[in-house]
């Protein structure tokens, strides 16, 4: 529950209550959600990576209610579409699902191009501590690669994604170039070079 309030304050600024409800009412969580509505957002799907996961399922969740169009991508490793059966059901209305992998290029282009894609929220990956240890490369594929192959696709087809924190970050990437050339700047002070 820990990891779901930390996602959607970072996201949208919804606080959760020490039972695990949202706090305040349905709708100011609603209106926390808004800040996908503004800009180049508006009207677009979002793009939710990981979205029958436990994470991605409640945030799928709060999109729906808060009459989002959602786009789903998981692969289905660690959850399965009962759950999102359950979503659907709980939101009263459906999301687009594709299972896919996010380590698989085309896939994910494909999906790109089959949706007005206006924001993404990434929770697709492997947690597992001891997995890690015994499989350390497949982590990286799942973790790193996919998330490089999303973070492509986000550029390739001008998608932003959703959280000022994401979008600060690859704001300054994108302004240092490919590869992040121009370095971090000057540690001591924090500045940009």
């Amino acid at each position: 529950m820990a990891c779901f309030a930390l996602a959607l304050r970072a996201f949208a600024g919804v606080a959760l209550t020490a039972s695990g409800t949202l706090g305040g009412t349905r709708a100011a969580s609603h209106r926390s959600l808004s800040i996908l509505r503004g800009g180049s957002t508006a009207g677009k799907e979002v793009l939710v990576t990981g979205g029958v996961g436990y994470i991605g399922s409640h945030t799928v969740l709060e999109l729906l209610r808060a009459e989002y169009r959602v786009v789903i991508v998981d692969n289905l490793c660690n959850s399965n579409l009962e759950c999102l059966k359950r979503v659907q059901e709980l939101a009263g209305r459906e999301a687009s699902f594709y299972e896919v992998d996010i380590r698989d290029k085309e896939a994910m282009a494909a999906v790109f191009a089959a949706h007005d894609v206006g924001a993404v929220i990434h929770f697709a990956g492997l947690k597992a501590v001891g997995e890690s240890v015994a499989k350390p490369q497949l982590y990286y594929e799942v973790n790193v690669q996919g998330t490089l192959t999303l973070l492509e696709c986000l550029r390739v087809f001008e998608t932003r994604p959703a959280g000022r924190a994401t979008e600060r970050l690859l704001g300054r990437a994108a302004r240092l170039g490919p590869g992040l050339e121009g370095g971090w700047g000057d540690r001591r002070r924090g500045q940009p070079t």
